[in-house]
């Protein structure tokens, strides 16, 4: 049996290291060919950062020109050069995998009608000359655009994008006096006076890695299925691509129980009887929103003034901002219900909490959330974000001895980004 086991988890190790070390590697190496289809990400989302910064609703001192990377032509004609560049050298390296993909032929008219709409005569003479026949159709709109000089459809995007803006910004503050608000409740002891319930019930440290493993080992399993069979009954995955955790680690906690009457899922999402401990899950759930806008702030700030630059690809969710109204909805369920209790459920209740038996619920919590950040494979700054919000979530595990308070936090983050995303369509 000890040696099946051995087997079962050196061979997941190995798909993990071969499937997911290998996406990792290609989206920081190429962030901007990982996207789905890189020219229209670029286009779509330097004609939002446009009409932000163009947005007579937001004042000058507010406006994200200093720190945007397509806020102006220069800024944006050199993304331009440099999504060439990354083609290139990815040409250079000997992959030759995306040289069918239509966007090749879109690059160039697609930059040309980015930068027009900054309005210099030139720029505009360019997109006159171009042939409009073979441009997908949100290009060729907004050539049209151009051309014809209709600049009220573009006045009135404007606007929302700045009304969106400012939502956004006036919702990260609330969050961020929500988060002070609670941090003094706790620290003068008006609420959160004594743990609010058992310790989290974790799995044994040799249990919680060995599941851990076997659960992406499965991940890694769909995913190389989901390459060598496209379009199949496995598009689910591609469609909710945190279903496969989920199942993975559910099914796991389950059926490698000691005892029959054990029941790990309920035991780890425990929800207390009494009202105001309740309450108490909201409010450090929804407090957890907060702190991460204000670290994100902080950490945006320091790593733009150390020259970090943020990867724009980090944000971007393509479904959700370009995909039809059906994967987009299929994208937000996804990243509100799925993946916050596949994730947490797997970081904080399997990795964090089987750490956390053997060590200090501080050391646990770095580990667990450096793990639970490079699986991510994000840049710098995005790194720096994810491993936040992992620490905190498994603080408050801790504290709890529940995974709630974190699911409820990371859920609530991830229907924000969403619905701004959504909100930036069109």
């Amino acid at each position: 049996m000890g040696a099946l086991i051995a087997f079962v988890t050196l061979l997941a190790m190995l798909l993990v290291a071969q499937v997911r070390v290998r996406v990792i590697q290609w989206r920081m190496e190429y962030p901007m060919l990982s996207l789905e289809d890189p020219v229209r990400s670029i286009f779509l989302d330097a004609e939002e950062d446009r009409r932000v910064v163009q947005s007579e609703l937001i004042p000058r001192w507010l406006r994200t020109s200093g720190q945007c990377s397509t806020c102006g032509a220069p800024a944006l004609a050199q993304r331009w050069r440099d999504f060439l560049e990354e083609f290139r050298r990815y040409l250079k390296a000997g992959y030759r995998r995306n040289l069918d993909k239509p966007w090749l032929h879109q690059m160039k008219p697609a930059a040309e009608i980015s930068l027009a709409g900054w309005r210099a005569p030139e720029d505009i003479a360019k997109v006159s000359a171009l042939s409009q026949a073979a441009l997908p159709e949100y290009l060729r709109a907004r050539a049209e655009e151009i051309v014809h000089g209709d600049l009220q459809l573009e006045r009135a995007r404007a606007h929302r994008a700045g009304r969106n803006y400012l939502l956004s910004l006036g919702l990260e503050f609330a969050f961020v006096l929500f988060a002070l608000g609670t941090t003094l409740a706790w620290r003068f002891g008006l609420v959160f006076r004594a743990r609010a319930g058992p310790p989290l019930a974790a799995p044994t440290l040799g249990r919680g890695l060995l599941l851990f493993v076997w659960a992406h080992g499965f991940v890694s399993v769909i995913w190389q299925l989901g390459w060598e069979y496209p379009d199949s009954v496995l598009d689910v995955f591609h469609a909710l691509p945190s279903l496969a955790l989920a199942l993975g680690i559910s099914v796991l906690l389950l059926g490698t129980r000691a005892r029959s009457r054990d029941t790990p899922l309920k035991d780890l999402l425990r929800c207390p009887a009494d009202r105001r401990t309740r309450r108490l899950f909201w409010l450090a759930g929804f407090g957890s929103v907060g702190a991460i806008y204000a670290f994100d702030r902080l950490a945006s700030s320091l790593l733009f003034k150390l020259g970090v630059v943020p990867l724009w690809t980090d944000s971007i969710r393509e479904a959700i901002l370009y995909g039809a109204p059906s994967q987009a909805l299929l994208a937000e369920f996804n990243a509100v219900v799925i993946g916050p209790f596949a994730e947490e459920l797997t970081y904080r209740g399997v990795l964090f909490g089987s750490l956390a038996t053997r060590m200090s619920s501080h050391r646990a919590a770095l580990i667990s959330c450096v793990v639970f950040a490079l699986m991510h494979g994000y840049g710098l700054y995005g790194f720096v974000s994810i491993a936040f919000c992992g620490y905190l979530w498994a603080r408050l595990a801790a504290r709890f001895g529940s995974l709630l308070p974190g699911m409820l936090g990371h859920s609530a983050v991830n229907l924000l980004i969403g619905v701004f995303r959504f909100a930036a369509r069109g």
